[in-house]
């Protein structure tokens, strides 16, 4: 039980500092920095749920701890064998199909979407359409690994894994990267090009991805060994919560509107907390 509840408060201080530092960006993007601890009291609750999200991760998958790069580097070195080869072969071959695989994604649901069919009809196709696609998707990969494994010599060093594995992330970013640049905005241009639409200015995709950026930190933050360390985290996972409470009494209209503009995140968080403090129902809160 001290372990989970170590965990549980080290998810939520790191979710904490990830809100902070996000709110930092997003003042500056508004152009007042002075937004900051309104935009970090704002985006609080959302980095709440992520903390505890990732707390739920760490307990079933980390046993509480913190995820380190560093040990699993080591324990990529010290793999051998199959497992090895696996590890050699697996990551380059995900790094191509993927991309391919979300194109494939991308070009079914634009067509399920432009059907005429009922939403309950097109989400029931395009659950339907994916299924084939994701066990296609492993089952290419596991087969090619295993074709591919054997004829590696596991017991060299001229390949690592853990190089392989951070050459595999970099080659399928790069290759998503390269395909929502060339893609039109409007989604035409053949199936190579449809992923431009991520491009599209109404699309903003700030908000889930500072969100990742926040459930990520949640992820570092070691748990407390001590109890003056617990007290600290606790400390620093309840600032943000302080920061909501000062927001609900100091946002004026200016920082309300300058927020709804330009900070994703905090736009999100600010939407939420008004229909949560709107006690009538009149679509208006006392609070924000």
């Amino acid at each position: 039980m001290r372990r989970l509840s170590g965990g549980l408060l080290a998810a939520l201080t790191g979710a904490a500092l990830g809100c902070l530092v996000c709110a930092g960006w997003e003042a500056r993007g508004a152009g007042d920095l002075g937004l900051w601890a309104i935009c970090a009291g704002l985006s609080a609750p959302l980095a709440a749920v992520a903390g505890v999200a990732m707390a739920v991760f760490r307990a079933l998958f980390l046993a509480g701890e913190a995820w380190s790069p560093l040990r699993l580097w080591r324990w990529l070195a010290g793999l051998r064998g199959a497992e090895r080869a696996a590890w050699l072969v697996t990551p380059p071959l995900l790094a191509v199909a993927a991309p391919l695989a979300l194109l494939a994604v991308a070009g079914v649901a634009t067509r399920v979407l432009g059907a005429d069919a009922t939403p309950r009809a097109a989400m029931g196709l395009m659950a339907l359409t994916f299924a084939p696609l994701a066990l296609a998707l492993v089952a290419g990969v596991r087969t090619a690994a295993a074709e591919l494994g054997p004829r590696l010599d596991t017991e060299r060093r001229s390949a690592s894994p853990g190089v392989v594995l951070l050459a595999s992330l970099g080659l399928g970013l790069a290759a998503l990267a390269l395909l929502i640049s060339l893609g039109e905005t409007g989604g035409g241009g053949g199936p190579w090009r449809i992923l431009g639409v991520l491009r599209r200015d109404e699309l903003d995709l700030r908000a889930p991805g500072l969100l990742l950026l926040v459930a990520a930190a949640a992820l570092f933050v070691p748990r407390p060994s001590r109890a003056l360390g617990g007290l600290l985290l606790l400390a620093l996972a309840l600032l943000p919560a302080v920061l909501t409470w000062q927001a609900a009494r100091g946002l004026d209209a200016q920082a309300a509107l300058a927020i709804e503009r330009e900070a994703a995140l905090s736009r999100v968080g600010l939407g939420l907390l008004r229909r949560s403090s709107d006690r009538d129902h009149d679509g208006v809160s006392a609070a924000f």
